[in-house]
């Protein structure tokens, strides 16, 4: 029961990054699977005299699907990934040559659904890839339609418009789940690594000090306020260049500004 568990949950590794898209890829897989089954269900209840077709493309999703989910176990993320992206491309490919082309939902969901996953998985160059071998595909289907050489079927009625979409979009809600989700788990590491970050900084014994852009200083340490005699509050948001002397003066100006900033009476530091 412990390895039945452990296989449907999404595995961990020491890189943040590579157990994110492990994660990912494993959700996406899952989902495919199950999209599999709903499609031969929908197929042996309406299309009986396709069923065997059916059962043959349901038969290599899965097995595809279960190899790459153990590709991800043992680590190979990346070439899980590539390797899912591909097949989906080569099955949507398959199905929209053999079928209405680009009138198909295999060209206008099918392709878009394999764009999306691409750019979630790989990246903005996955998407690109797959865009281009895409509109390379459709293009060919129009060529070889025009030129009368392949013969492509009638599109399918509305009826099974609908159903194909209404067994896609869900995965596309998906993967928007999954986009969002990476997003939150990488401001929340963010935000711990930058705690992290603050902690180390404030117990340094040395002063330490942020600024903008403009010079405006929008961080220090105890030790910097220590060392200058300044609250947090007198320092945040003034300009750092008022103080830049050389360190055998630090001392000097930093008492002549602390005065100045107190009273405002303009005291002459050096």
């Amino acid at each position: 029961m412990t390895r039945v568990n452990a296989f449907f949950k999404p595995p961990c590794f020491e890189d943040e990054e590579k157990t994110s898209q492990a994660f990912l890829l494993h959700i996406i897989l899952w989902t495919l699977l199950l999209v599999a089954i709903l499609y031969f269900v929908y197929a042996l209840l309406f299309y009986q005299e396709v069923t065997r077709r059916v059962l043959t493309q349901v038969f290599v999703g899965v097995v595809v699907n279960v190899f790459l989910l153990i590709m991800v176990r043992r680590g190979y993320v990346r070439s899980a990934s590539i390797i899912q992206i591909a097949a989906f491309w080569i099955f949507f490919t398959v199905t929209a040559w053999t079928a209405a082309g680009v009138h198909h939902q295999a060209y206008q969901i099918g392709y878009a659904l394999g764009i999306v996953i691409a750019g979630v998985l790989i990246g903005l160059r996955g998407a690109l890839i797959m865009v281009g071998v895409s509109l390379l595909s459709g293009g060919l289907m129009v060529v070889v339609s025009d030129m009368g050489s392949w013969s492509f079927k009638s599109p399918d009625n509305a009826l099974d418009v609908w159903v194909i979409s209404a067994i896609l979009f869900p995965i596309l809600v998906v993967i928007q789940y999954l986009g969002e989700r990476l997003i939150r788990i990488t401001l929340a590491q963010t935000r711990i690594s930058e705690e992290r970050y603050r902690t180390i900084i404030e117990e340094m014994d040395n002063g330490y000090n942020e600024t903008d852009l403009s010079g405006n200083i929008t961080f220090c340490n105890d030790a910097f306020l220590r060392n200058t005699g300044f609250s947090r509050e007198e320092l945040i948001g003034t300009n750092y260049s008022r103080y830049a002397v050389e360190e055998k003066d630090a001392k000097k100006v930093w008492n002549a500004y602390k005065q100045m900033y107190k009273t405002g009476i303009p005291v002459r530091a050096l």
